[in-house]
């Protein structure tokens, strides 16, 4: 991605951990505050379902992301428009194994805070 947001963290888990966590859509109201309820499983093609908190300035309540990309254990790509503007959004995870107890994970993209939540989870 050439321009946009860039967001990491380090994280003591293990690759396996932080993957579970990431790919369980449903819990992600638990530690992420940017997002209020999630359905959906990451398979490429597939539509999720995200709800975010009302009056929020820059979102419509529901975003369907489509799933561009799943490469277990390292990556998780998917795509939503912010229809309000219009605007096309892009939200990449890329996990890199650091050692077997530690992780780094970068989100790039529009929607970058829901890593900087992790550390909360």
């Amino acid at each position: 991605m050439a321009a946009g947001l860039r967001t990491f963290v380090d994280i003591d888990a293990t690759p396996e951990r932080v993957w579970q966590v990431l790919t369980d859509l449903p819990a992600y109201a638990e530690w992420n505050p940017f997002v209020t309820e999630a359905e959906g499983t990451f398979v490429e093609g597939t539509r999720l379902l995200v709800t975010v908190p009302a009056g929020s300035a820059l979102l419509q309540p529901r975003l369907r992301p489509t799933v561009l990309e799943v490469v277990p254990l390292r990556r998780l790509r998917y795509r939503s428009r912010l229809d309000r503007w219009g605007i096309p959004g892009l939200f990449d995870v890329e996990q890199t194994i650091t050692s077997s107890t530690r992780t780094a994970v970068c989100a790039c993209g529009c929607r970058t805070a829901s890593v900087a939540c992790w550390q909360r989870h």
